[in-house]
C-alpha cells in the first residue's frame, strides 16, 4: 500500500522584522530589519524584498516583501513603508538689539 502525500496547496507566511512602518533622518543610515517566512512543509522558505530607501531624499519609500515555497504557493505580499524625514529643528533663535 502506497500512502500519498496530499498536494501542498497552502502557501507561506511573511512576518516583518520590526515595524511596518518607519522614520529616519535624512542622511543617515538606514538597515532594513528585513523579514522571515515559514511554511507548513517546507523547512526553510527565502523572503525576497523589492524597493530601496534613499536617506539623501525627504521621503516615503516601500518596500515589498514576497515569498515563495517549493510548491511554487505565492505568499501574501508584506510591506513596510520607511519615511525618511529632516532632523528636528532644536537651534532656538538669536535675539540681538540694536
Amino acid at each position: 500500500m502506497t500512502v500519498a502525500q496530499a498536494p501542498d496547496t497552502l502557501p507561506p507566511v511573511i512576518t516583518l522584522s520590526g515595524s511596518a512602518n518607519m522614520t529616519v533622518l535624512k542622511d543617515s543610515l538606514f538597515t532594513d530589519p528585513g523579514a522571515t517566512c515559514t511554511d507548513d512543509r517546507d523547512a526553510t522558505c527565502t523572503v525576497t524584498v523589492s524597493g530601496s530607501v534613499n536617506t539623501t531624499v525627504v521621503g516615503d519609500y516601500v518596500l515589498e516583501y514576497s515569498a515563495k515555497d517549493v510548491a511554487n504557493n505565492s505568499a501574501t505580499g508584506v510591506t513596510r513603508t520607511v519615511t525618511v524625514t529632516l532632523a528636528p529643528d532644536t537651534t532656538p533663535p538669536v535675539i540681538t538689539l540694536s
